[in-house]
């Protein structure tokens, strides 16, 4: 199931792009929750700015709370780093 997914990756440059995807129900983002509020705050501004009343069949953005893909990520640290014991904290997910 996994490997499906990861087949399907796009990498997109332009945010405002990938909103529109989003919108058009064809696309998923992944990105942190304060930069895909972000988005989804300049998309209503944006929609409100361009029209009066949606007559598109778009769809409103919304943040899911669960991942849907786990990714898990990795921080690498020189040997003996002063920084190590701050990162030594596990999060149970």
């Amino acid at each position: 199931m996994g490997q499906k997914i990861g087949e399907m990756f796009e990498n997109v440059d332009d945010p405002e792009q990938a909103t529109n995807k989003i919108a058009q129900g064809v696309f998923a983002y992944y990105d942190s929750e304060n930069f895909l509020k972000y988005l989804t705050v300049k998309r209503k501004n944006m929609v409100l700015m361009t029209s009066s009343e949606n007559n598109t069949k778009e769809r409103n953005l919304h943040i899911m709370k669960d991942c849907v893909v786990n990714i898990p990520i990795s921080i690498g640290f020189h040997k003996n780093s002063p920084l190590k014991p701050l990162a030594d904290v596990t999060y149970d997910v």
